[in-house]
């Protein structure tokens, strides 16, 4: 690239320039699939023990529970 070039590049390359661009690798979000599937399987597993136990109110709430994270799983894999 000659410094003629390079000149003309900065003149465009300011710090708004930079900020506007836009790509992929540049969003930084918190992956909550690990989080979301041990919660999961936790209510399943409260779900077994409240059976055995014979405590079917703890075994209805576990159940909603379950239905609730069967559901938002369902919507986030539409939302894809």
């Amino acid at each position: 690239m000659s410094e003629e070039a390079a000149k003309e590049l900065i003149k465009y390359l300011t710090q708004e320039a930079i900020r506007e661009v836009y790509h992929e690798a540049g969003i930084y979000y918190r992956d909550w699939t690990t989080a979301i599937v041990v919660i999961y399987w936790i209510a399943v597993v409260f779900r077994f023990l409240a059976l055995g136990t014979r405590c079917y109110e703890a075994y209805f709430l576990a159940g909603f529970g379950v239905t609730f994270f069967t559901i938002i799983r369902s919507l986030a894999a539409m939302l894809r």
